[in-house]
């Protein structure tokens, strides 16, 4: 696990609610406090869609690209927000990659999932990494991949962050 504080907020902040950043990611839950607090469970209704169920339904979380304007609605004014949590996960389909690059022993049904925290508070946001698995294990080769996968995706996109 490591924890990134991203030190150029305002940019990183356009990123997130204005761009592209984070939008292939899935939106496990958030919640944001403003003039009142509002969270968000990721999970999908099914039922809302019926039949008709959207190829990015697959994992039953929303991606972020699907919640965004949303979210970007609940903060944009004159006064920043209290502070906001954003739990991001990434899609089952990207888990091989990270699995492979770690040469780790565990099987994709055993990883529940890859998860990025995002916390803003008292003007410092912070991106902090975990891992989940439904099996016990030693192994810590997925959560030295996953580390490393973020830091390159932050890198790649030019986030400025520092680790914590």
């Amino acid at each position: 696990m490591i924890a990134c504080r991203i030190t150029d907020l305002k940019t990183f902040t356009k990123q997130l609610f204005m761009e592209q950043l984070m939008d292939r990611f899935l939106v496990s839950e958030a919640g944001f406090a403003t003039a009142q607090t509002i969270q968000i469970d990721g999970m999908i209704n099914r039922e809302f869609f019926g039949a008709e169920q959207p190829a990015w339904a697959a994992d039953g979380y929303l991606p972020w690209e699907q919640l965004r304007p949303l979210c970007f609605q609940m903060i944009k004014g004159r006064r920043l927000p209290l502070s906001f949590k954003i739990v991001f996960r990434l899609p089952s389909e990207k888990l091989s990659s990270i699995l492979e690059s770690a040469g780790a022993s565990i099987a994709p049904e055993d990883v529940d999932a890859l998860f990025l925290n995002l916390v803003y508070r008292n003007d410092m946001m912070v991106l902090t990494t975990g891992t989940s698995l439904k099996i016990f294990t030693l192994d810590k080769s997925l959560d030295t991949a996953w580390d490393r996968y973020v830091r390159w995706f932050l890198e790649e996109r030019g986030v400025s962050w520092e680790e914590a």
